[in-house]
């Protein structure tokens, strides 16, 4: 598997790996890993986790399947950013 994300804590970056290797390492979801769990871990590590820097603008992008949005009147495609709807330190 080739993946999307990979967020190294003291560890080479990885771009791919197998299935067995998740399934024996994954911090995630390895072998034996109950949805209960899952749920606390994720819960609990994503309590720590600020908003994604580039959150606004990959939704806009994401939503519509990589496309992006139509030319305004000056034919030029705007991303559209609220700029006081969240805290985004």
């Amino acid at each position: 598997m080739f993946l999307c994300h990979d967020y190294p804590e003291g560890r080479q970056v990885e771009y791919q790996s197998s299935v067995s290797e998740h399934r024996e390492h994954n911090v995630h979801v390895k072998r034996g890993t109950s949805t209960s769990d899952f749920i606390t871990m994720r819960n609990a590590r994503d309590l720590t986790l600020g908003m994604p820097r580039l959150i606004l603008p990959s939704l806009q992008v994401n939503i519509r399947a990589g496309h992006f949005p139509e030319p305004e009147d000056n034919g030029r495609v705007y991303l559209k950013i609220p700029l006081n709807a969240f805290s985004m330190s």
